[in-house]
């Protein structure tokens, strides 16, 4: 894009535009007025461009490529927290397990010596912790391996076979 300094005209290549949107978004994506202060000049021509120059470059091909890197970024980390989230069932699921088969060892093994009270406690408490977790990191991971029409078709059959009501509006925004 072309602009006219001190009555000439000046040409950025793609490479110093590339940069500025660099700057632009890593900065948070200021406006115009703000860019202008934190740029270098092009290397080759020792210009800047205008403010109203940078406008239009934000206005265009800046926040095309931004919302296109967004979307990247918010991919990258959804897929980082299901793949945090089945990790983490995992080993609550192995822990449970471990948790219900010691209760178990430890009530054979000690039957005189425990309570009733806390071998119940502890065989319960492995045993739902071992049942709220297993499955779901299979789950999770078949729904990542998903294009959006399976998983669309997924949700509609959920969706069909769930129960439903309709619920007033909430009168409480905070």
């Amino acid at each position: 894009m072309s602009i006219t300094d001190r009555g000439a005209t000046v040409k950025f290549s793609d490479h110093y535009r590339s940069k500025i949107f660099t700057i632009w978004y890593n900065a948070g994506k200021p406006n115009h007025r703000v860019l202008y202060n934190m740029m270098p000049p092009d290397e080759t021509t020792g210009a800047l461009p205008k403010q109203g120059t940078l406008a239009d470059w934000m206005a265009g091909e800046f926040t095309e490529k931004a919302l296109e890197l967004d979307r990247q970024v918010m991919e990258q980390i959804n897929s980082e927290l299901v793949a945090e989230k089945v990790e983490m069932l995992r080993r609550h699921s192995k822990t449970g397990q471990m948790m219900h088969d010691e209760a178990v060892r430890w009530i054979e093994t000690h039957k005189d010596d425990l309570t009733a009270s806390t071998a119940i406690r502890m065989l319960v408490e492995g045993i739902r912790i071992e049942r709220e977790s297993r499955g779901l990191p299979e789950a999770l991971k078949k729904m990542m391996s998903m294009n959006d029409e399976e998983l669309l078709e997924e949700v509609q059959t959920l969706l069909s076979n769930a129960p439903a009501a309709i619920l007033p509006p909430s009168t409480n925004d905070n």
